[in-house]
């Protein structure tokens, strides 16, 4: 099928690998609630029912990613199903973010929640760099929404991420770096990326909506700071620098911290600081703090990150623009005098 990875410069593994960890999370899923549909079928027709917007655009986006892991899509068309998936999930499954810290959006709150969306969606996918680190990172976040929706009663909705969960040990127990040394012998490839990306940025919209709101919005937001800092960042530095935003490039936060550590500590480093802030996010909502203290905490954070990581990103994006110019310098087709030149 053309589901392999092959080795080259921009990319750290030395082997071809699969690219089919995505499409085996979407068919553990749909096997998880074929199984489940024996014993309790009206919870998987609840799910069915009532999850049908995020189904369908979960198997566009799967289709989509493998049909780009085989051959690549323009970015364009790929943001062009993106955007129609999450404007689905949130006209079918009434999904939205009604307000910021007690803020109502009105009108604006269906464009606002399919952009949050599409930053999420993105931002998991642009830190698919490294082994393990855009699975484990969604595993801590749809691990800790299905607690917290059982916990409140909702458990449709954590029969359902309970399965991705379950599905995502099975992924990570062959792409994540336990040991060190180790590699990984399956990729997510994009199709992976953008369903997991989707994944988390329903969730956290669902279980922040009223009625039987499990957390707030604002504490939503905090769960993947790390994929959309590094997003939103990137889009703004690369816009300026060239105006080519959704450019490839080695100049990512895991891409920076390679210079210092391995691959195995930034994977256990970022994942750790989603679950920290994650954790802190709830507690301070369980605190009973104004969650207006939450989104200046989440802007303040960004500022810090965004000023550390200037410069550094600064020296990264030069090297992953001069590397990209080499080449294409090199594969560049001899013009045909030179060739003459040569045979002579």
């Amino acid at each position: 099928m053309g589901l392999v990875d092959q080795p080259s410069g921009r990319k750290q593994h030395r082997k071809a690998t699969p690219m089919v960890g995505g499409l085996a999370i979407a068919l553990a899923v749909v096997v998880a609630l074929t199984f489940g549909a024996v014993f309790e079928k009206a919870a998987v027709v609840q799910i069915l029912a009532e999850h049908r917007g995020f189904l369908i655009g979960s198997a566009v986006l799967v289709l989509v990613g493998v049909l780009d892991d085989i051959s690549p899509i323009k970015a364009r068309y790929k943001l062009a199903f993106q955007f129609a998936c999450c404007t689905l999930a949130v006209m079918v499954d009434q999904v939205m973010i009604n307000s910021v810290a007690d803020v109502d959006l009105g009108v604006m709150a269906g464009p606002f929640t399919v952009l949050v969306m599409l930053t999420v969606l993105n931002g998991l996918n642009m830190i698919d760099g490294i082994d393990g680190l855009a699975g484990g990172t969604a595993f801590v976040g749809v691990l800790f929404m299905a607690a917290a929706a059982a916990a409140f009663g909702r458990n449709v909705d954590a029969l359902l991420m309970g399965a991705f969960a379950g599905a995502l040990i099975a992924f990570l127990a062959r792409n994540f770096p336990l040991r060190r040394g180790g590699r990984a012998s399956v990729f997510l490839g994009d199709a992976g990326s953008l369903l997991l990306g989707f994944v988390l940025a329903y969730f956290a919209i669902r279980l922040s909506d009223q009625p039987g709101r499990v957390f707030r919005h604002c504490t939503a937001f905090w769960f993947f700071f790390v994929p959309v800092a590094d997003a939103i960042l990137l889009y703004v530095r690369r816009f300026l620098r060239d105006g080519a935003p959704f450019a490839a490039g080695r100049d990512h936060i895991h891409h920076i911290l390679l210079r210092r550590w391995s691959a195995r500590s930034v994977c256990w480093f970022l994942i750790g600081a989603t679950a920290t802030l994650a954790g802190l996010s709830y507690l301070v909502e369980l605190a009973g703090i104004s969650p207006l203290f939450q989104v200046a905490g989440w802007l303040v954070l960004f500022g810090l990150y965004a000023s550390i990581s200037h410069r550094p990103w600064a020296a990264a994006w030069l090297r992953s623009r001069r590397a990209e110019r080499r080449r294409a310098k090199a594969s560049a087709p001899m013009p045909v005098f030179v060739e003459a030149r040569r045979a002579a």
